[in-house]
């Protein structure tokens, strides 16, 4: 399966189930309480995600992503402050350019 397809398939609220480019069965599923989705297919594996990012290696079962966000492992936080500071770097990039558009008008 093709990145690109299992992110098209994250799109839309709470759990849902979509079919990918073969029609196999994506399942999403919220983690409560957590801001992670579980998402995967039974032949391809499942993993964890926040919003369009990967968090996580593919798991052959979602019991193994539940039991990867309950231990809190380090390589799932690591990599969801990842997408915190690049989250963070869009937005400090996009006030920089604001800045700049605001030089250039000029003031009457």
């Amino acid at each position: 399966m093709k990145q690109q397809e299992l992110l098209a398939s994250q799109t839309g609220a709470g759990n849902q189930d979509n079919l990918n480019s073969s029609n196999e069965l994506i399942t999403r599923k919220e983690v409560t309480g957590t801001p992670f989705i579980i998402v995967g297919e039974e032949n391809h594996g499942y993993m964890i995600t926040l919003g369009r990012y990967q968090l996580s290696r593919r798991y052959k079962t979602i019991d193994e992503c539940y039991e990867l966000i309950g231990i809190r492992d380090w390589e799932l936080m690591m990599n969801l402050m990842s997408v915190f500071v690049e989250g963070y770097n869009m937005v400090k990039d996009e006030q920089e350019r604001i800045k700049e558009m605001q030089k250039e008008i000029p003031q009457g």
